[in-house]
């Protein structure tokens, strides 16, 4: 599979982004998710690839802010620096597997133009899955507080059904 990332590409495109359309490559990035669209899916590989970059050598944190501790002793230091470092390679680890996973949906996504599998398909003769609010029979809750919010009926309430258990 042919790698869709170029650093003078991504630079430049990047740089032409608005803010909001950065951020939203970055938050699908950060969730581990594709992108629908080709093109923003190659610049999520780039930031994909930035945050592996990153999170490839974030783990040396631990041992670099356990040399603050040196003053307080060997033992105190060997600790802090296991600690950290554990801490730290942890989410390390973490973080790089989201960013490899985003990269490889965004990768499949920038060279074929589709996404591979997905969550939530179905066939077109299936019925849609039942949603909240979809049966006839239930009436919709008008909204009771000052300002508009839905808030369950008081009478009904389980602080008001156990008073009037303990009065019988």
């Amino acid at each position: 599979m042919q790698d869709p990332f170029d650093p003078q590409r991504h630079r430049e495109a990047w740089s032409a982004m608005t803010f909001r359309e950065r951020r939203r490559i970055i938050k699908a990035v950060n969730r581990g998710q594709a992108l629908p669209d080709a093109k923003d899916a190659r610049l999520a590989v780039g930031v994909a690839s930035n945050q592996m970059r990153f999170w490839r050598l974030a783990w040396l944190i631990g041992p670099a802010g356990a040399l603050f501790q040196l003053g307080q002793g060997w033992v105190q230091f060997a600790i802090n620096a296991v600690v950290v470092t554990a801490v730290i390679g942890t989410l390390s680890l973490w973080f790089h597997r989201r960013a490899a996973r985003a990269r490889a949906a965004n990768v499949e996504v920038a060279t074929t133009g589709r996404r591979g599998t997905r969550k939530h398909s179905r066939a077109r003769d299936e019925p849609r899955p039942r949603e909240v609010g979809d049966d006839p029979s239930t009436k919709p809750r008008e909204p009771t507080g000052k300002f508009g919010d839905f808030r369950p009926d008081p009478n009904t309430s389980r602080k008001k059904v156990k008073r009037r258990k303990r009065r019988r």
